[in-house]
């Protein structure tokens, strides 16, 4: 495998593409888009990805491809997750995304976990200091924990932004009846991970980043991988967004800096299952990873490949990052 890679990540909410180059057996970042396609929208209550989602999706999709066509990537994979799981019409949905140039590869719970990991520890492990990886996905969140040897623990909740919000918090703004009803299901289904303060803990995805984003000022338009990665978000950081935007309507949340329009529905829920994952895991803080899925594919491409070196070559096989 030579040139360019690129990595996609089909999630719940979101559609993600990052393109890298190998040189001198690491990755550097090319190009990278993001879309809020919402795929899983309504999967929650009908059991099938509908039309609109689809159609976002794959449009999303094509236009990626022909990025890596003009970019020059040689290999190109996608994975696919929650969202495609869990739908009764995953092959319709493959065979759409197919049509477009892009096979796609629906990744277990597991697996989605193992390539959270594997791009937190690449970025936040190089100390030995263990690591606890929190993954708020549209229709699960992943935690994992581990060091730059691997992986010690891991699962997939049944708990996401777009599930928790269509299911317990569909109000404009949600009732306080509404907010208690979602935090009790997010602590009942994060129950069973493992407490312990003395892991650094990496959170990812769009949930996340939106808040750094949000705390640190950054225009949606200015939006960088450098202007949120790495950011430290605590307990009292997320309580107070929380407090301020959860009483919001959508409407009225468009006008906070650093919160994308598409993103302005779920966030509220996106905190939720983000603080009570911190709490069960008693943390205070978070530091915030731009990383995620894709980044810990395009590893695990790399490490295929044999151009990567030393312990991350190890990590990717310890993290059990194979094929479904």
């Amino acid at each position: 495998m030579t040139g360019r890679l690129a990595a996609v990540d089909i999630g719940t909410n979101t559609t993600l593409l990052a393109v890298a180059e190998p040189v001198g057996g690491t990755l550097v970042p090319v190009f990278e888009r993001a879309a809020i396609t919402r795929l899983g929208r309504d999967l929650s209550r009908t059991g099938v990805i509908g039309a609109q989602g689809l159609a976002e999706t794959r449009a999303a999709l094509a236009s990626y491809v022909d990025d890596c066509r003009r970019l020059g990537a040689t290999a190109i994979r996608a994975v696919g997750t929650a969202a495609m799981r869990n739908a009764r019409n995953r092959d319709e949905v493959s065979n759409a995304f197919r049509e477009v140039g892009v096979e796609v590869d629906i990744i277990t719970g597991d697996k989605e976990a193992a390539l959270t990991f594997l791009s937190a520890v690449r970025d936040f492990g190089t100390d030995g200091r263990p690591l606890a990886v929190i993954d708020v996905g549209g229709g699960s969140t992943e935690v994992i924990l581990g060091d730059r040897t691997g992986i010690s623990w891991r699962r997939s909740f049944p708990a996401g932004v777009v599930r928790l919000k269509e299911r317990l918090m569909p109000s404009d703004p949600p009732t306080s009846g509404e907010r208690d009803a979602a935090r009790r299901e997010a602590k009942r289904t994060l129950d069973g991970m493992p407490r312990g303060a003395e892991r650094l803990v990496v959170a990812v995805a769009g949930t996340p980043t939106t808040l750094a984003a949000i705390k640190n000022g950054v225009n949606v338009a200015a939006y960088s991988r450098e202007a949120v990665h790495g950011t430290v978000l605590t307990i009292a950081d997320l309580d107070r967004l929380d407090a301020m935007i959860a009483p919001m309507r959508v409407a009225d949340r468009l006008g906070i800096k650093g919160l994308e329009s598409k993103r302005a529905d779920v966030i509220d829920a996106g905190i939720v299952i983000l603080s009570e994952a911190m709490r069960r895991l008693d943390a205070d803080s978070l530091t915030v990873s731009d990383g995620g899925v894709r980044w810990g594919l395009l590893w695990k491409m790399l490490s295929e490949s044999g151009q990567s070196t030393g312990d991350w070559q190890v990590a990717a096989t310890l993290t059990g990052t194979g094929s479904s």
